[in-house]
This record gives C-alpha cells, structure tokens and sequence, in this order.
C-alpha cells in the first residue's frame, strides 16, 4: 500500500505530465519523505551526456537534475556518481 504522503503528491504528477509533447506522458519526482525537485516528464532528445539517447525517461530525468555534473558515465561500470561520491554504480 502505497504511503499518504506519496499519494498526496498524485494530481501534482499528473497535472506535470499532461504537460508533456510525447506519445506516452510520464512525470516522475524523486522523493524522500516529500518531493526532491520538480516532477520530470518524458523528453525527445539525441543526446545525454555526449552518448546517444533517443528520448529520455521522466524517471531518468528526474536523477540528471538532481544530481547534475556528479552524475558521469564509465565504459567500465555505466553510470556513476562521481569520485567524490566513491563510484557508486547507479544505473
């Protein structure tokens, strides 16, 4: 069962992701006992961070904006955080 305060958060991502220009509308927040951010949605795109990227998730949106420039990607391990962060894997 989902927690009242996530469900008290719903109309606010719906309204986010009825905004969007895709075919599928998506909205994802990330969320730490209440809203990290503002909501993404789904964005047509070539590239992320130099690699090639179709479109991008609302929910992989959502983690590029809140953890910016940290935030690199590693032929190695995919993406990490960064050094600072101790190569945590996070995808």
């Amino acid at each position: 069962m989902m927690s009242t305060g996530i469900l008290r958060y719903t109309d606010y991502l719906v309204n986010a992701a009825m905004e969007g220009d895709m075919k599928y509308r998506l909205a994802a927040t990330l969320y730490n006992g209440k809203p990290v951010g503002k909501p993404c949605v789904n964005t047509q795109r070539n590239y992320c961070r130099r690699h090639i990227c179709p479109s991008l998730h609302a929910e992989a949106k959502s983690i590029l904006d809140h953890f910016g420039k940290e935030l690199t990607y590693s032929e190695k391990l995919g993406w990490i955080l960064s050094p600072n962060q101790r190569n945590t894997k996070v995808a």
